[in-house]
């Protein structure tokens, strides 16, 4: 059973463990900012930033790019375009049906 020093103790190491070389249960030395300067030349960080960028700058492209042929598409005179445009919004409607079903399973 811990008593109140120890909990606020164990609030400090996590608050303060960026501050701090520890392993989160014993604090060794106060490092300051030393960790930061630590992650931001460290290449392994760098390149996970430049990964992510590069990934959300690439979905971002392809869902646009996507989405404007879907537009272009159904908006042209094609044949059966009502039904392409009622198969694309069979998800939209498969959530509430699904959610409603549930209620009804779980009220009845």
């Amino acid at each position: 059973m811990h008593n109140e020093k120890e909990n606020v103790k164990q609030g400090q190491n996590i608050l303060g463990g960026c501050y701090t070389g520890c392993d989160l249960i014993f604090c060794i030395q106060y490092v300051g900012f030393r960790n930061y300067a630590d992650l931001f030349t460290d290449s392994r960080v760098g390149k996970s930033y430049v990964f992510t960028f590069k990934y959300a700058l690439a979905g971002t492209i392809l869902v646009n790019v996507l989405s404007l042929i879907m537009a272009v598409g159904l908006n042209s005179k094609i044949r059966c375009k009502s039904a392409l445009r009622g198969i694309y919004f069979v998800p939209n409607i498969l959530g509430g049906l699904v959610i409603g079903y549930i209620f009804s399973f779980i009220f009845t």
